[in-house]
């Protein structure tokens, strides 16, 4: 049988990423409600994430200042993800999509939000109180995702191998792109690959279809001197300094410089988080189904 309709009207996003078709747009949603509790999304959200300094540490992923138009700003340094590390320390793929997951629950339910009130407040990081969301649907705001590939390696022979760090990373790519295309619709402003390998664009390719065309047309990718792009789009004061911008240049109230990936505002309130339900006891599990 068809699922059962949920008992909630789609939110605004689902409305949108379906140009206005409502029957469309309530399927959407019956699909990502019935997503949401098969993932345990609000558990998820709440409970403490035990890999996360982990997934941290072997992957370089950071929110840093925001761009011109508003939108929050991702970086994601592919080409420094370290897969032998994550696997030595027990991080499979699976560990990999449920950090993802909560990295998406807790960008639209508590980064931007406490951004936002920061912004208005003039305050710093450390003076702020986390402003926590009940949805990760509220808001119209968006995030420009930077996929940083300096250092990626395409190797045939890492590509066929089963267990090969090509092949993973790839299949990373595909898996969170999708999620957020299918569950978390119209939050997308651009993904950009900067220092992206010679070759590297038509190996995309060969992921992409699963991609609906929406998506496709806010990909951009670029070789080494595509970070120069982020200058159009971001104020200097908002890009790191490896990008050639000022954050992450200013000493702390100790006097030390500690670059965007650790200081920015944005990963502050993500890390401020993520420290609070870790010392705190997990909320209970909702009873089995009948």
């Amino acid at each position: 049988p068809p699922p059962a309709p949920p008992a909630t009207p789609p939110p605004p996003h689902f409305q949108q990423g379906c140009f206005g078709n409502q029957a469309w747009a309530e399927k959407r949603w019956a699909d990502t409600t019935r997503w949401r509790a098969e993932q345990r999304c609000e558990e998820l959200f709440r409970t403490p994430q035990p890999f996360f300094h982990i997934v941290k540490h072997h992957y370089p992923h950071y929110f840093a200042g925001a761009a011109l138009d508003g939108s929050l700003v991702h970086y994601e340094r592919m080409g420094a993800m370290n897969v032998e590390g994550l696997r030595s320390a027990g991080v499979d793929m699976e560990i990999l999509l449920k950090h993802y997951t909560f990295l998406l629950e807790a960008t639209w339910r508590v980064v931007s939000p406490t951004d936002r009130m920061a912004s208005a407040q003039g305050g710093g990081a450390g003076e702020q109180q986390l402003q926590v969301l009940d949805t990760p649907y509220e808001g119209y705001r968006k995030v420009i995702t930077v996929f940083d590939m300096a250092g990626f390696s395409i190797g045939v022979g890492d590509f066929v191998r089963p267990r090969g760090t090509l092949r993973f990373k790839l299949d990373f790519l595909r898996r969170c792109a999708y999620v957020a295309q299918q569950h978390y619709p119209e939050r997308c402003r651009y993904i950009l690959f900067v220092n992206a390998p010679a070759g590297f664009e038509k190996l995309w390719k060969l992921f992409s279809p699963m991609l609906n065309e929406v998506t496709r047309k806010k990909i951009f990718i670029y070789g080494h001197n595509g970070a120069d792009v982020l200058h159009n789009i971001i104020d200097p004061a908002q890009i790191p300094a490896e990008y050639g911008g000022y954050l992450g240049t200013q000493p702390d109230a100790q006097g030390q410089v500690q670059e965007a990936r650790w200081s920015a505002p944005q990963e502050s309130y993500l890390w401020n988080y993520v420290q609070k339900i870790n010392s705190s006891p997990p909320p209970p599990s909702p009873p089995p189904s009948p």
